[in-house]
């Protein structure tokens, strides 16, 4: 059962990584969007993240489609890799986020509709206190 649920979850395309050597690092994040909303459009998600400090750099959507999400990209953060999906509503994010939490795949932190995974704990511990998210 979990080999067939790491399979789905491989599948949906949740371990997508891309990299850039050109982002600069940066630990300076903060609250000044309302990052804890809903997000119907994954552009409107990354304008809030900006103004917030979390400058997502590189940002290329999944094109294949994700079950169960809305629009999945990834991106360069702090020279890290990003996996931001956008997810139809709450009920929806928790399943699938409960999903990969059960493999142990990252830190996954996120609100509402919205999540990013992420493989580096210096990182998560930035977005989750610069951006007051919780980390699943």
């Amino acid at each position: 059962m979990r080999k067939q649920l790491l399979a789905t979850v491989l599948s949906l395309g949740m371990l997508v990584q891309f990299s850039s050597a050109n982002a600069s690092p940066t630990t300076k994040v903060t609250t000044k969007a309302k990052v804890s909303t809903n997000f119907k459009f994954m552009s409107d998600l990354l304008k809030s993240l900006k103004i917030d400090g979390v400058v997502c750099t590189n940002y290329k959507k999944n094109t294949s489609g994700v079950l169960g999400v809305r629009e999945e990209g990834n991106c360069t953060f702090n020279r890290k890799d990003l996996t931001i999906d956008l997810f139809p509503d709450s009920k929806s994010a928790l399943a699938i986020i409960n999903a990969i939490k059960s493999f142990g795949m990252g830190y996954i932190v996120g609100t509402n509709n919205w999540s990013i995974l992420v493989d580096d704990e210096e990182t998560a511990k930035i977005l989750t206190s610069g951006l007051k998210i919780k980390l699943y």
